[in-house]
């Protein structure tokens, strides 16, 4: 009993130029997605402190208000 292997001879094969220079074309979209995915996490991040800082000025300015009419009412509270 013999085993034959058949081929499919009409369907040609990528020459080795052929399949480095789509593993190229792989690998510069591969990059570009990356970079893509990097910078809106970074974007992210900065909008994140960005909001820290607000929110933490936003409460020492509440903080302070707070302390000031404080200070005020005692004063025209003893004065009056």
């Amino acid at each position: 009993m013999a085993v034959q292997v058949k081929r499919f001879s009409w369907v040609r094969s990528q020459t080795a130029w052929e399949q480095t220079q789509r593993w190229q074309e792989r690998r510069t979209q591969m990059r570009s997605d990356f970079e893509s995915a990097n910078q809106a996490l970074l974007n992210s991040f900065a909008t994140a402190t960005t909001n820290v800082i607000q929110g933490q000025g936003t409460l020492a300015a509440e903080q302070a208000l707070a302390r000031i009419q404080a200070a005020t009412k005692a004063k025209t509270d003893t004065t009056a």
